[in-house]
Parts: C-alpha cells; sequence; structure tokens
C-alpha cells in the first residue's frame, strides 16, 4: 500500500511534464509566487488525496495486527500513533467542511438581523447550456445592478469580491460570477471545446439578459478586473444597449 501510494505521486508528476501553468508545471522556490503555487497546486492535493491514502495504510496495519492476535478489531485493539489519531480527525473535519454547501451570509441591519428588503444569495443559473453560479448581495433589491467580470480566465473572486465590494452593495445589486470552468462553475468546463472567447462573451451576454429581465432593468453596469475587462468590453461592443454608460462617484 505504501508503494501504491508512492506511484500515485510519481505518476501525478509524470502526468504534469507537458502540461504549462503555474500550479501545475515545475516547482519553483525562487519566488513567493511559485511558493504558493506549490501550496495550493500539489500541497491541497497531497491533503485531501495522499494524506487519506498514508492514513489509510496506517490503519490497515493496525487492523491487520489486532486480526494476528485473533482478536475482534476494536478501537482500543487498534494501536495508531497519536499523529495517524490527529490526522484522521482533521481530514474528517475536513471532509465534513467541504461537503457543506456553500452560502453567503445575510446583510444584516442595526439590529443585527437580516436587513428587510436585502439579498444575499448564492444561486445557480444556465448559461450557454451548462450551470453556473453567481453570487447577489445588495442592501436593495431595487437598486441598479452591477455585474462584476472577475480576472482570469480561472480565476474565482467570489469570496474577494464580497468583502471588496461590501461598501458597494449599498448602492447596487452586485453579482459576482464564477464563469465557465472556475470556482463552483468549475464542472462547465466540459467539453473543453466550449472554452471559447466567443462563448465568454455570450455567457455574459445571457447573464446580463436574465439579471435584466429578474430585476426589472432596462441596462445594467459592468465592473471587470483584468480578463474580466476585456470581456466586460467585448461584451459592450456586441450589444452596447444593454449596458449603461453612465459613470457614478
Amino acid at each position: 500500500m505504501l508503494l501504491a501510494t508512492l506511484a500515485y505521486m510519481i505518476a501525478i508528476e509524470i502526468g504534469r511534464l507537458d502540461i504549462v501553468g503555474p500550479t501545475v508545471d515545475a516547482i519553483r522556490l525562487n519566488e513567493p509566487f511559485g511558493i504558493l503555487a506549490l501550496i495550493l497546486g500539489r500541497g491541497f492535493q497531497g491533503l485531501v488525496g495522499v494524506l487519506p491514502m498514508i492514513l489509510g495504510v496506517q490503519w490497515g496495519m493496525a487492523i491487520a495486527r489486532s486480526l494476528s492476535g485473533n482478536l475482534v478489531p476494536t478501537i482500543h485493539s487498534i494501536k495508531l500513533g497519536r499523529w495517524a489519531i490527529a490526522a484522521t480527525i482533521g481530514l474528517v473535519i475536513l471532509a465534513v467542511l467541504i461537503a457543506l454547501p456553500a452560502s453567503t451570509p445575510p446583510i444584516l441591519g442595526a439590529n443585527g438581523k437580516p436587513l428587510a428588503g436585502s439579498i444575499a444569495s448564492l444561486e445557480k443559473v444556465r448559461l450557454g447550456g451548462q450551470n453556473q453560479w453567481i453570487m447577489l448581495r445588495g442592501h436593495s433589491i431595487d437598486q441598479p445592478v452591477l455585474l462584476y467580470l472577475s480576472g482570469g480566465p480561472g480565476q474565482s473572486d467570489l469570496a474577494f469580491s464580497r468583502v471588496l465590494f461590501d461598501d458597494l452593495s449599498r448602492n447596487f445589486v452586485v453579482v459576482s460570477w464564477d464563469q465557465r470552468g472556475t470556482g463552483k462553475s468549475y464542472a462547465a468546463l466540459d467539453p473543453t471545446s466550449t472554452l471559447t472567447l466567443d462563448q465568454a462573451i455570450s455567457d455574459t451576454i445571457e447573464l446580463t439578459q436574465y439579471l435584466r429581465e429578474r430585476f426589472g432593468e432596462k441596462k445594467i453596469y459592468l465592473l471587470g478586473e483584468s480578463w474580466g475587462s476585456t470581456l466586460g468590453v467585448l461584451a459592450i461592443q456586441r450589444q452596447p444597449e444593454l449596458y449603461s454608460n453612465r459613470h457614478t462617484d
């Protein structure tokens, strides 16, 4: 079993050889981003993939030792190291946290209760034939709609935008979107042939139409960052009548 775990790690590394990407190609320890990529890429994969395999080996060996004495394995008869027990508890907690459905906290009023007329939700929408996810936050559903287009491609900003755009949510219904193949919309990456610039523009326009109809708005605002700026400009060029050209302070 230990050899199987080692073989798995080697196979993963061999599979990365021809792949170019900051979290999947060669390890780079000479820069902060390389270290961060190692932690978020191989580090997290090891935590949720390799560590359970190693723990499985430890549990299997302990149970086998118990059986060798012709004993029915019990929690007391199975002897594990303290690290294995602590790691097992930690992995169970992590598995529960991963399995919990994602949510976004409500917008609270001065009394500490959810603000009447506000919106704070994480929702699935159908765009381009695929399920994709949006987060909506606003102190009032009667405010103008602002669609935030994150950077990337491949970047999820849901947690980031909730904090950064908290002030904007007082004057807008701020809509953050995990685009096709990103974050909660990762499954929409399949088939990969749909991950094109033209499809990204179409998804943006389709989401815009959905938001206009849902909130009764003739036009909405766009806010883009990096790749999102490019995507927003192209969507406006294709259908300028859907977007507001006014600026606010």
